[in-house]
């Protein structure tokens, strides 16, 4: 199986190029739906996040997002403590859907795939970046916030030096999307035929 690791900065595309590589077989792997099964499911990363914030995070015996959110966005450290706990769950549970898998290729989507350490379970890596403006109108239609809202989220996040110099390979989505889908089968097509020289 080879593993191809997807990221790039919100409203890049990253979910289209997902859905191609779905399109050809690849077993879909989204961390952040992983995460949030895993904070709905799992006793341990609940007991884990108990732990380190406390019961004051659960609602019903559950973890309550929002009030777990309202505590880990109020600063970089929290924010850093709350990925510490959480990426070695979610890399296990990714690990384990791999090795259950028979498919011929695996996508790991990920915002976070160096910061968490998943692309050293991947093949190869793929940034999707895309113009500010683009980006700015997609997160704008996507999310129905304000583009100011959009642009402070922009500017929270990595910029695309970052990415470049991390990744192995990486698509400019700035064009039409069945420009970007056309680009996008052309590398799946070009990744899976080099696959073995990865």
């Amino acid at each position: 199986m080879i593993v191809f690791g997807i990221t790039g900065p919100s409203g890049s595309g990253k979910s289209a190029l997902t859905r191609v590589f779905a399109d050809h077989g690849a077993l879909v792997l989204d961390a952040d739906a992983i995460y949030h099964r895993l904070l709905a499911e799992s006793t341990e990363l609940r007991t884990a996040l108990t732990d380190a914030y406390s019961t004051d995070i659960l609602t019903d015996g559950k973890i309550d997002r929002k009030k777990l959110g309202k505590i880990v966005f109020s600063s970089p450290a929290l924010l850093e403590k709350l990925n510490g706990v959480t990426h070695p769950f979610v890399i296990n549970e990714i690990k384990r859907l791999l090795a259950e898998s028979t498919a011929p290729s695996a996508v790991i989507d990920a915002p976070l795939l160096f910061e968490s350490g998943l692309d050293a379970l991947c093949h190869t890596t793929i940034s999707v970046l895309a113009p500010r403006e683009v980006r700015i109108h997609r997160i704008v239609a996507r999310d129905g916030i304000t583009p100011e809202a959009a642009i402070t989220r922009i500017d929270a996040q990595k910029p695309d030096e970052y990415y470049l110099a991390r990744s192995q390979t990486f698509l400019y989505n700035r064009g039409t999307l069945s420009e970007f889908e056309t680009e996008a089968r052309a590398l799946y097509a070009r990744l899976i035929h080099t696959g073995s020289n990865l």
